[in-house]
């Protein structure tokens, strides 16, 4: 029988992960995962790999008040309940993470059980929150990691970019977000406008 393409694997990995939440059926800690692959066709499917030490582990993002009321005014999905974000200090990387700090957004039954200053390879994609991992992944301490290791080490390594300290970002943030928010009630005239025309009243 052919081997199962890395795609797949995933899918249904997901899958797997997907039903398990909504039959609740097992305990609220039970992940149901499939094996991802080894290390080098993990690497070939996941956009972003590193090498980074947990720093802090937080319920919520400092934007996220803000971020809340744009998806409600725009109606985009809110973050998911629940939800932890994990951050990192970068100390390698191989794909998709070009600065020395990242954020990890975990969530459901299958998200991954950081602790503080660990040391992880992590395995990860984009997602609407952020980058996002599973325990369905190769994510893993590096005292369990010694295969990804020893085939990440033929890879070659991204040059790292030091992160911006917060008032920097601040400086950057806060005119996009305002810059969001005139869109947001400039969305929301239009769209009123436009009910009382059909209306009949304007």
């Amino acid at each position: 029988m052919p081997a199962m393409p890395p795609w797949m694997r995933l899918s249904l990995a997901l899958v797997l992960a997907l039903s398990a939440l909504l039959l609740g059926s097992r305990p609220a800690s039970a992940c149901s995962c499939v094996d991802p692959g080894p290390p080098s066709a993990v690497f070939g499917y996941m956009p972003v790999v590193f090498r980074g030490v947990v720093t802090g582990v937080s319920a919520g993002s400092p934007w996220g008040p803000v971020v809340a009321w744009l998806q409600s005014r725009l109606g985009l999905a809110g973050s998911p309940a629940g939800a932890l974000y994990v951050r990192f200090r970068v100390t390698q990387s191989w794909k998709g993470q070009t600065t020395t700090s990242a954020t990890v957004v975990q969530s459901g039954i299958c998200g991954y059980g950081f602790d503080l200053q660990r040391d992880y390879v992590v395995y990860a994609w984009p997602d609407t929150y952020g980058l996002t991992t599973s325990m369905c992944t190769r994510t893993a301490d590096v005292g369990q990691a010694s295969a990804d290791l020893a085939y990440l080490r033929t890879q070659p390594l991204l040059t790292l970019q030091a992160s911006p300290p917060a008032l920097a970002w601040a400086l950057v943030v806060a005119p996009a977000v305002g810059g969001l928010a005139v869109l947001a009630v400039t969305a929301l005239a239009v769209r009123r406008r436009l009910r009382r025309k059909q209306k009949g009243l304007f």
